[in-house]
């Protein structure tokens, strides 16, 4: 690379680099381990990136299903040596109404996740918090990461950024972030306008938000 282009690169928002390359290599035996994962291989390199970045920290995601992106930012964490919690927000099954997947015709459950995070060696990680995401139910705690994956209507991508932009020291991923989900579209137009905060990616269906330092 020639000296200028290096220069160039050093000044790039986001760099996808050794943990983004790890997390597209590790989605594939997530994905064939576990019910199933919405995650696509870029995507979980994007958020194996985010949280490589953050080194030594907690790390918050609302919406958790089986536990696919649980699992990656774990796992993520072991591999890289790096210290750190992941708590997932999800009522699971002690929402009012259990939802059943039409995919694998079952439910996610709290007993699922844990045996899917057990199958990976993480099960120590992860911290489940079976509440809906609005009103916040984790008081007085930071988390350096975020990942927003959960109701993408009825005005929740706006409150889950409302509630993580609140208790987040670094960056937040949006899932979903692509033509069929309005909501989420409009929540990452919202945050991406606020000052405290900085658009630095957006590809696959990930958007990564980057607290200004």
């Amino acid at each position: 690379m020639s000296e200028w282009r290096a220069e160039l690169a050093e000044l790039t928002f986001f760099r996808l680099g050794e943990a983004y390359q790890y997390g597209v290599e590790i989605h594939e035996e997530i994905e064939s381990s576990i019910e199933r994962t919405p995650l696509f291989a870029h995507d979980a390199g994007v958020l194996a990136q985010v949280i490589y970045n953050a080194r030594h920290s907690d790390h918050v995601e609302i919406g958790t299903f089986y536990g696919g992106s649980a699992i990656l930012a774990a796992v993520v964490k072991e591999h890289f040596n790096l210290h750190g919690k992941i708590y997932c927000v999800d009522p699971l099954e002690c929402r009012p109404k259990l939802i059943q997947d039409r995919h694998t015709e079952g439910t996610a459950t709290t007993v699922a996740v844990m045996r899917n995070a057990e199958k990976f060696g993480v099960e120590d990680r992860i911290v489940l918090v079976p509440f809906m995401s609005y009103p916040w139910p984790i008081e007085n705690k930071t988390f350096a990461t975020g990942y927003i994956d959960g109701d993408h209507f009825n005005g929740m991508p706006e409150k889950d950024w409302g509630s993580l932009k609140k208790c987040v020291t670094h960056a937040i991923v949006f899932d979903d972030y692509i033509q069929g989900k309005p909501e989420v579209v409009q929540a990452v137009g919202v945050a991406a306008q606020d000052p405290g905060w900085l658009l630095v990616h957006a590809s696959g269906s990930h958007a990564v938000l980057r607290r200004r330092e």
